[in-house]
């Protein structure tokens, strides 16, 4: 079960916006999001932890992206460089995902693409 969850962690753990949802009831928004982050980033994603906990699954992962693509139809490509961290939780229930939830350092994220400048 693990190793299939990691699988199916992999597939979508590149989602790199705050979400909460059904995806039942937001496919297409889920497909457009991760749309949008693969046209603007290369990612490569590393789960550092993987937890259970009855129908819920608890990633923390860590990422290298390159911001290589036009992220939201306003940020050019910078071709920076990004260390991202953060944590996703899926419920599974009956092999499929029926929630998510992610949490990720946007202020670093930010930061790095050179959008906030630091003092």
């Amino acid at each position: 079960m693990v190793k299939s969850f990691v699988l199916l962690l992999s597939n979508c753990i590149q989602l790199l916006v705050v979400l909460h949802y059904k995806i039942a009831y937001v496919k297409r928004g889920f497909k457009r999001s991760i749309g949008i982050v693969q046209t603007a980033f290369s990612q490569e994603y590393t789960v550092e932890k993987l937890l259970q906990d009855g129908n819920y699954y608890i990633a923390i992962w860590s990422g290298k992206v390159t911001h290589d693509g036009t992220f939201l139809d306003f940020l050019p490509p910078t071709g920076n460089s990004l260390n991202m961290t953060g944590i996703t939780i899926y419920e599974i229930i009956n092999d499929k995902i029926t929630q998510h939830w992610e949490q990720f350092d946007q202020l670093g994220m930010m930061t790095q693409l050179g959008l906030i400048q630091k003092k």
